[in-house]
């Protein structure tokens, strides 16, 4: 379900384009945003490698569950440009491999509520 921007303003939520580098300036509007969407709380910037410092930009540890947004799409970011791109690639095989389900959007995706959508497909039993 898309939101509209006086829906998202009412929640509270930032309806500006993205951020440089495609990160969240506010967290909590993200998760007031699941909380709207009746999705369960995720946790922020979750490391999930025993080894390496990998993170995930918001995670669900116990369903295993996490989500990417990954920016720059249309600046030459560095999600893809060659060695982000190489490396991007190295985290989510390590990810799939310890058994995690992973899902990537674009701060479009988050705006426009199209991951809200895959994120309920998810959680079909919250």
């Amino acid at each position: 379900m898309k939101i509209s921007r006086s829906q998202a303003r009412a929640l509270g939520l930032d309806v500006a384009p993205a951020r440089a580098k495609g990160r969240q300036n506010k967290p909590e509007l993200f998760l007031a945003a699941c909380s709207a969407h009746r999705i369960p709380a995720p946790v922020p910037e979750h490391e999930f490698h025993p080894t390496r410092k990998w993170r995930f930009d918001w995670a669900w540890p116990s369903e295993m569950v996490a989500l990417e947004i990954d920016g720059g799409a249309w600046t030459g970011g560095r999600h893809t440009r060659g060695q982000g791109f190489v490396d991007d690639q190295e985290k989510r095989n390590e990810a799939v491999l310890l058994g995690w389900r992973v899902l990537h959007c674009v701060p479009a995706d988050v705006q426009s509520g199209k991951v809200f959508e895959m994120l309920r497909r998810v959680f079909k039993g919250y």
